[in-house]
């Protein structure tokens, strides 16, 4: 089917830190008909409560606190631009969840009474596909491993401007694949979170892997990086494995890329929301895990979210 009738603006934002409400630059672009006709980006200026400029952040997106004292927009300013920009269109986002959460928090912290628009989530839609076999090959959903499963060239992924480019690049390929006229009946209709309504596709939701007890006791969660051996299982939405393991290092933390006698850590990437995941025995590096537990090793497990707030930290 056509995408001709297809009108959204697709959002990306940069964080200074690990707080939502620490903006520091902006992507939009817009489409109409189907096409792209526009992409803009600009530095946002923090709220002064929330302007520190972590490493890890800056080491991801190349943001520094100078670019955006020299170039950057406040928020209100930046905040009547992007309304203008989107006007009445359907929102976008890549992990939505995420880019909601900015808006919102700046607004807060801003001292803005009101919510961010309801946004569609590409992350979403691509995984409910997945499951439905409508996207075959793939394992992980970032954006960066969706625009080369879809042949699209990214030249400076984590750049506010061309991020948002590629995810109105992607919503594009996925709407075409639903068969769908527009945003609004690929998705079935906007939510607060980004989510696809359930009625849309019908496929059995998961169950939370947090809704269930680790099959044997785990090690509390570590206090902070430094001095801990972490293994990755799974694929994490905020950063590619090299990047995770290079801020680990950064952060003096160290890297076994198998679970051995030396993993004090194992980090599950079960998605960005999961929280202190269970050790379930779901694949060779947690049967690994597990068997080192029974044998008396202490072994802590935390997920993606939980990773980040530890690199904050440092």
């Amino acid at each position: 089917m056509s995408n001709a009738s297809v009108d959204f603006v697709a959002v990306d934002f940069e964080t200074a830190n690990a707080s939502r409400a620490s903006a520091c630059a902006v992507g939009l672009t817009v489409v109409r008909g189907g096409q792209v006709v526009e992409t803009v980006s600009w530095l946002v200026k923090p709220h002064e409560s929330v302007a520190d400029f972590h490493p890890l952040n800056m080491s991801i997106h190349g943001i520094t606190p100078a670019m955006v004292e020299a170039d950057g927009v406040g928020w209100a300013e930046t905040r009547q631009k992007m309304l203008e920009i989107i006007g009445n269109l359907p929102v976008i986002a890549h992990n939505s969840g995420f880019d909601r959460s900015v808006w919102n928090h700046a607004n807060k912290v801003a001292g803005v009474d009101e919510l961010a628009p309801d946004f569609y989530c590409t992350l979403s839609l691509s995984r409910r596909l997945s499951k439905t076999g409508v996207i075959a090959g793939l394992d992980q959903h970032r954006l960066d491993v969706l625009a080369e499963f879809f042949g699209l060239e990214q030249l400076h992924h984590h750049e506010a401007g061309e991020d948002s480019l590629m995810a109105a690049l992607v919503a594009l390929r996925l709407v075409e694949l639903v068969g769908a006229s527009s945003v609004e009946d690929a998705w079935g209709g906007p939510t607060s979170s980004g989510m696809i309504r359930a009625d849309r596709v019908p496929v059995p939701r998961k169950v939370r892997r947090n809704n269930v007890p680790s099959v044997v006791p785990v090690a509390p969660a570590p206090e902070g990086i430094a001095g801990e051996t972490f293994t990755l299982t799974g694929g994490l939405d905020a950063m590619t494995r090299e990047e995770c393991w290079a801020a680990i290092e950064a952060a003096g933390g160290h890297i076994a890329k198998s679970v051995t006698k030396k993993t004090t850590v194992l980090v599950i990437g079960a998605g960005a929301e999961e929280s202190m995941p269970p050790l379930l025995g779901e694949n060779r590096k947690e049967l690994k895990a597990i068997s080192l537990i029974e044998d008396g090793q202490r072994i802590a497990v935390i997920g993606e979210p939980d990773l980040l707030a530890l690199l904050n930290e440092n």
